[in-house]
């Protein structure tokens, strides 16, 4: 071990002494930062040096005042890398003994553990953004294949239906095909309904905010919930996979808002200058804990989730106020030119 200096040796023996049983690097320094004492386990960690000629700022980087944090008996954790291995370090001033301890810990194996389990959950994110672009792309394949076949299959047979009832001979006759004029209807704006959900024919044609607007009027209309828009924004500039993404953020939360909110208003917003978008949803219903729901296993977390996952696709931010019975805010920040994750 390093000798140790006679003033230090004289001064805190004990706190050296135990040191030197300690089977992790331990250094002791005096005011000026300068090695007073090291154990084996320091030497063997610094092999090439001789530690009683050195200071801590040529062994570790340190942020703070060395001399200050002994005075004030302040204590402070990092993390240094040191000869290819992490450590942990934790530094304690000593005021009156006038020095300070640094004991180390090798945490290697856990630095390299929490480097796989963040590479993981990037991959995670990866084949979340995959699999919502190409359901995204079936949906409108699908919703396309509604309009532009189902639907025009079903607006000829209804032409024809109305041909043959020039043929019916008795109000029997005439009753059945009314009952089935209506059943053709009601298919034909249940078809309706799916494709625009899918995907609404405006968001492409005349952009977000008008698509935004139609989407509160018809929740509306269905729901008996009062809502609102207020557009200050203008997405000329957003590539249509972000434009797709913010509908649906906005499309989750209120249906969330019908579904569970009990909600008797709600407001959307459309904000945006030249370096993002925000979009601001509120409601008056009955509130929920954002933290809890969102750790639950069972359905009222999905929205959540779906709408979490969508903002992270869009390297957006994502803040949830909310309390029971003091109604729900969800704020969605969407960079304008960074661009859609792993696209």
């Amino acid at each position: 071990m390093l000798p140790i200096k006679e003033s230090a040796k004289k001064d805190n023996p004990l706190t050296l002494l135990f040191a030197d049983f300690n089977p992790d690097p331990v250094i002791s320094i005096d005011m000026d930062g300068r090695v007073i004492h090291a154990n084996v386990s320091s030497r063997q960690l610094y092999p090439s040096l001789d530690l009683s000629e050195k200071y801590l700022r040529e062994l570790i980087n340190v942020s703070f005042d060395v001399r200050e944090y002994i005075q004030n008996n302040c204590s402070d954790h990092f993390v240094c890398r040191i000869n290819s291995r992490y450590y942990a370090i934790y530094f304690q001033g000593i005021s009156y003994l006038r020095m300070a301890q640094i004991y180390m810990h090798d945490v290697t194996e856990a630095k390299e553990h929490e480097a796989k389990l963040i590479k993981s959950e990037k991959k995670q994110k990866e084949l979340a953004n995959v699999l919502q672009e190409k359901m995204e792309l079936e949906k409108q394949k699908l919703a396309g294949q509604i309009y532009d076949e189902v639907n025009q299959n079903l607006s000829l047979v209804r032409l024809k239906l109305q041909k043959l009832n020039s043929l019916r001979t008795n109000e029997a006759d005439s009753e059945e095909y009314l009952k089935t004029i209506d059943l053709l209807e009601n298919t034909i704006n249940v078809l309706k309904n799916i494709s625009y959900n899918l995907k609404p024919k405006i968001l492409d044609e005349v952009g977000l905010a008008p698509a935004v607007t139609c989407l509160c009027d018809e929740v509306s209309k269905k729901s008996g919930i009062k809502g609102s828009v207020t557009v200050m924004q203008n997405n000329s500039n957003m590539d249509k996979k972000s434009t797709t993404y913010l509908f649906r953020i906005i499309q989750e939360a209120l249906n969330n808002i019908v579904i569970h909110s009990g909600a008797t208003e709600f407001n959307v917003q459309l904000i945006d200058n030249e370096n993002y978008t925000r979009v601001f949803l509120s409601d008056n219903g009955v509130g929920f804990e954002p933290d809890k729901l969102m750790n639950e296993e069972y359905s009222k977390g999905f929205g959540l989730l779906n709408i979490k996952d969508r903002t992270e696709a869009l390297n957006g931010k994502l803040k949830i106020d909310s309390f029971p019975q003091k109604g729900t805010v969800i704020i969605v920040e969407v960079p304008k030119q960074a661009g859609f994750v792993n696209a």
